[in-house]
């Protein structure tokens, strides 16, 4: 049976640790500052580490049994995460790679059509109802303030 020494040695074992290497650099956590990162691999992976997140606090906020609390928290999250993805693709530019930002525009652009249209036909069911200010329906104020920004 061979030593110790000579089993360390070995290509099997070389290659096996290698790849523990490997696996242990991509759990390393995201650097804070997307400046940091060099290779353009490296931020194109945290990029779709960021959409990961994203998407999973999209689909735990639609939950309706949350409080409102939480709905708060996810939230600010979101918009946190956000924020840092687009510091991502604008270093994955800056590392010759794709320019992934114009696509997220044409998503917002979409999104405020939406809003823009639910606030008229809030307003317009608003106006045909007779009655006080405050008997006006509690979604538009939100719809006046989000419309008003995204545009």
């Amino acid at each position: 049976m061979a030593r110790n020494e000579e089993k360390a040695n070995s290509m099997l074992n070389r290659w096996v640790m290698m790849k523990q290497e490997e696996r242990v650099g991509s759990l390393r956590k995201r650097p804070a500052i997307a400046s940091e990162c060099a290779k353009l691999s490296e931020a194109e992976r945290w990029r779709h580490q960021l959409l990961r997140e994203i998407s999973q606090k999209v689909g735990e906020i639609q939950n309706p049994a949350l409080g409102e609390h939480r709905i708060r928290d996810l939230n600010d999250d979101i918009n946190r995460l956000i924020r840092e993805k687009y510091h991502w693709e604008r270093r994955i530019v800056d590392l010759g790679g794709a320019n992934y930002a114009r696509h997220s525009q044409s998503f917002f652009r979409s999104t405020r059509k939406r809003l823009t249209q639910r606030h008229s036909r809030a307003r317009r069911e608003f106006s045909t109802k007779r009655g006080t200010r405050r008997s006006a329906p509690a979604a538009t104020s939100t719809l006046v303030r989000r419309a008003t920004w995204l545009a």
